[in-house]
């Protein structure tokens, strides 16, 4: 695998992550808005019916979050192993790597 398809594949887990966190997002505004529009008629069950499921929700986002994490670490190791080979990078992919490095 090139350099190239390292980056994008990283870069492409990125987008994810970032589209995983936005549908958390707007599922958590649309549980604030059904607490708010609907508190009359939510019952005593539905309420820690739905609290239960927006926890599971929760975690169970945190974990695919997670498993991109180490995904993008993988093919960041794998950029670095190719620097350690004694290939030159580009200097976009060691900014990708290193983000402090533009600073």
């Amino acid at each position: 695998m090139t350099e190239y398809e390292r980056i994008y594949l990283a870069s492409d887990y990125l987008n994810r992550t970032w589209g995983v966190m936005q549908f958390w997002a707007s599922i958590s505004f649309g549980l604030i808005a059904v607490a708010h529009f609907s508190s009359k008629h939510l019952t005593t069950l539905a309420t820690p019916g739905l609290t239960i499921l927006y926890i599971a929700f929760t975690l169970f986002v945190l974990s695919i979050l997670k498993l991109n994490g180490y995904v993008v670490d993988g093919f960041l190791q794998d950029l670095r192993y190719l620097q350690g080979g004694g290939a030159a990078l580009s200097e976009g992919a060691k900014i990708f790597w290193q983000p402090n490095l533009g600073s």
